[in-house]
């Protein structure tokens, strides 16, 4: 994917060189949206929130490892604390607060750079990972259930392809 209105500035954090965005116009970058995948939730008869797994186990990740933007957590201060606390689902707060979408201005620098190289789902490896790990032999990736477990593992595997991309400094493009 691409910023769509946005010119592309390096930026050095802590040792690391990460392409930052810079916003021409103020505007953002959609990486996705459940409402790309409703028609596909209702043609396989799946509850609407199903919509929302592709980006709510990505979400929850950049949330525990504070890689969302300052302005996102201030914003969303108290729902974040409710669901850091376990007291909200990670569902609930993306359709809530982040209105089903998961956009370049929720993130910092770090995690729209990881993002924009990972979560592409033309071009990074998000989906590879997300099929062998969560969807295995269920119809579609609609058919994951959020868990506990299920977060926890994936994690692990996303953290992994996090250190990956820091060791190596992956372009956009994917993590290989």
């Amino acid at each position: 994917m691409f910023f769509l209105g946005a010119r592309w500035a390096v930026r050095k954090l802590e040792g690391f060189v990460y392409p930052k965005v810079t916003r021409a116009s103020g505007s953002n970058h959609a990486y996705d949206k459940a409402k790309y995948h409703s028609e596909t939730i209702e043609e396989l008869g799946l509850p609407p929130h199903n919509a929302s797994l592709l980006d709510v186990f990505f979400l929850s990740w950049l949330i525990k490892r504070g890689l969302t933007s300052g302005e996102f957590e201030s914003e969303h201060s108290r729902e974040l604390k409710r669901y850091r606390k376990d007291q909200l689902s990670i569902q609930d707060f993306y359709y809530e607060r982040c209105d089903g979408c998961l956009v370049s201005d929720m993130l910092n620098d770090e995690g729209n750079a990881f993002a924009t190289a990972y979560f592409d789902f033309q071009h990074g490896n998000y989906l590879a990972d997300y099929e062998k790990n969560l969807q295995k032999d269920l119809p579609s990736a609609f058919h994951v259930t959020y868990t506990q477990e299920n977060e926890r593992r994936f994690h692990a595997v996303i953290d992994a392809r996090h250190a990956q991309w820091k060791q190596h400094g992956v372009a956009v493009g994917g993590v290989k």
